[in-house]
């Protein structure tokens, strides 16, 4: 079941296009990888659309191995620009997935929170990812850091530069502990841009003291700065 969860977790650990990195390519007889051969009168099988592959992996009957599929193509659908089918496929994914065990569900929180940064819609995208730091911290687990940056660009949508500095001092910190850089690739140029708007917007001074306090954050510190910029929200509204 490498199709969805290969392209996701390829996507988010770093590698370049998501994916298996030697897809398409097969080893000679001393085991070098080249480029596959078709045989004479061979035809080379050509992917179907998008919209026709849940059918295909649903197919095969393994409710976790679906969902994570689902969600890959939803991923896969989000970064070809068609954010509606990326919401069918994880609403699709969500009905597969929700008796499976709650980690399952955390890729799916992180492409939605995604495709609500790109609507501009700060508060849904910090709602995502309270569900899904939610779920990590009961789970113990620290691979939150890939739920950050569409954090961050949420709360620079909001005006929140200081928690913005915060939350990429947490990321930093984690980068720098476990020694490798934690980039989701296609929210590279966004990282970039709410990045450098919080460093503009605060100076040099301000950005510094907010990033170093973030590196002592702790999920649960994350989660109440979260809920109560949600509800100032809730509070305005009423």
């Amino acid at each position: 079941m490498k199709l969805g969860s290969g392209i996701i977790w390829r996507a988010t650990q770093g590698a370049p296009g998501g994916g298996r990195p030697h897809a398409g390519r097969a080893r000679d007889d001393r085991g070098a990888v080249g480029p596959r051969r078709i045989r004479p009168g061979q035809r080379r099988r050509r992917p179907g659309p998008i919209h026709a592959r849940p059918q295909r992996v649903r197919a095969l009957a393994i409710p976790w191995g679906t969902g994570l599929s689902l969600t890959g193509l939803a991923q896969v659908a989000l970064v070809t620009g068609d954010a509606g089918q990326a919401e069918r496929l994880l609403d699709q994914a969500t009905a597969v997935l929700r008796h499976d065990g709650p980690w399952f569900l955390t890729l799916g929180f992180y492409v939605r929170a995604k495709l609500a940064v790109g609507r501009r819609d700060a508060d849904g995208a910090m709602a995502f990812v309270r569900e899904n730091l939610t779920l990590l911290r009961d789970l113990q687990s620290k691979t939150f850091f890939y739920t950050l940056v569409p954090l961050a660009a949420a709360a620079v949508l909001k005006g929140e530069h200081a928690f913005a500095a915060r939350i990429f001092g947490v990321r930093d910190g984690i980068t720098k502990s476990a020694g490798v850089n934690v980039v989701d690739p296609s929210m590279q140029d966004v990282h970039e841009a709410a990045e450098g708007e919080a460093r503009a917007r605060l100076g040099p001074d301000r950005w510094a003291a907010a990033s170093a306090a973030g590196r002592k954050m702790s999920i649960d510190t994350l989660l109440k700065d979260i809920d109560r910029i949600l509800q100032r929200r809730s509070a305005g509204e009423s």
